[in-house]
């Protein structure tokens, strides 16, 4: 008799008491198969290679990653097009205070410090969230491809 504390003890005592007697000790491998164990992978590219291992194969995956390229782009496209048009919110800003100016005769009106208009600063600050937004998903898109793991890592 075997003193187990846990109850998940009982499962694996059990199975192996099932392959002494019922089994023969051990596993019946086949005649084909080498008994000879693999060299141990140490290049951390090959052992962490989703792509080969596993995306390559499953076509969700390769639809997710469809999916997400598609956002990347659409993100970084959204974050030009926000850059110009704070360019443009800036210097129809700047053309309006030039003619201002020029109709009322005053070049004191016309300051070369005076800030950009807010909508200037909201069109940059969506640019640069897009942008971060399209930074963020090209770092999805690379587990995909590799996902290194370290289990010192995993706290």
């Amino acid at each position: 008799m075997i003193y187990t504390p846990n109850p998940q003890d009982k499962m694996v005592i059990t199975f192996r008491r099932w392959l002494e007697k019922s089994a023969g000790g051990g596993i019946p491998w086949s005649q084909e198969c080498n008994p000879e164990i693999p060299l141990p992978e140490y290049d951390k590219r090959k052992l962490f290679d989703v792509w080969e291992t596993h995306t390559k194969h499953c076509l969700t995956c390769q639809n997710a990653l469809k999916n997400i390229n598609r956002f990347k782009i659409l993100t970084y496209v959204l974050a030009a097009l926000c850059l110009c048009l704070g360019i443009i919110i800036d210097a129809r800003t700047i053309a309006i205070q030039v003619a201002t100016a020029a109709v009322t005769e005053t070049a004191t009106s016309v300051s070369g410090l005076a800030l950009p208009p807010l909508g200037f600063w909201l069109a940059v600050g969506g640019a640069a969230l897009f942008a971060f937004g399209g930074y963020k998903l090209q770092q999805l898109t690379r587990l995909f491809y590799v996902y290194e793991f370290e289990h010192a890592d995993n706290d």
